[in-house]
C-alpha cells in the first residue's frame, strides 16, 4: 500500500503509448511511447511519487502481457509501479480523453460536446519518439 497523495495513474494508450496506429487487438502494440515520457518518469520518482498504468488492455491477461513486455521493450518498466485495469486510488490521473470537472455543470456539458483528444486536434507529429 502507497500513500495515495504519492500514486501517478497514468492511462497507457495515448498517454504513455503513442497509440498512432489506433486498436490493432488488445496484445498488439506496435506503436512507440509519446516523446518525453521517460524523462517524466524519471522526474516523478525523483520526487518520490508512484507510478501505476491503468488501462482496458490490461483486464484480459493478454493485454496485461503486452503492455509489460512494451514497458519492458522501450525501458519504462523500471519507473512502474504496476499495471492494472482497473481505476486505483491516485493523486491524480494522466490521461488524453479525460476532463477536468471543476464543479460547473453546464461547462462540462459544453467541454464533453466539443471534446477532441490531443491526437485528434492534429498534432500528431509531436505524438512519438
Amino acid at each position: 500500500a502507497f500513500e495515495m497523495d504519492k500514486v501517478i495513474a497514468f492511462d497507457f494508450d495515448g498517454t504513455v503509448s503513442s497509440y498512432r496506429s489506433g486498436w490493432t487487438g488488445v496484445g498488439d502494440l506496435p506503436d512507440p511511447p509519446v516523446n518525453g515520457i521517460r524523462e517524466l518518469f524519471q522526474k516523478l520518482k525523483k520526487a518520490g511519487m508512484v507510478i501505476v498504468i491503468y488501462s482496458c488492455r490490461a483486464r484480459e491477461l493478454a493485454g496485461y502481457k503486452a503492455i509489460v513486455a512494451w514497458l519492458t521493450k522501450w525501458k519504462l518498466i523500471e519507473f512502474v509501479e504496476s499495471v492494472t485495469y482497473s481505476k486505483p486510488i491516485a493523486r491524480c490521473y494522466v490521461d488524453d480523453r479525460a476532463i477536468q470537472f471543476r464543479g460547473d455543470p453546464q461547462e462540462m456539458f459544453w467541454k464533453i460536446m466539443n471534446f477532441r483528444s490531443w491526437t485528434e486536434d492534429g498534432n500528431e507529429e509531436r505524438n512519438a519518439l
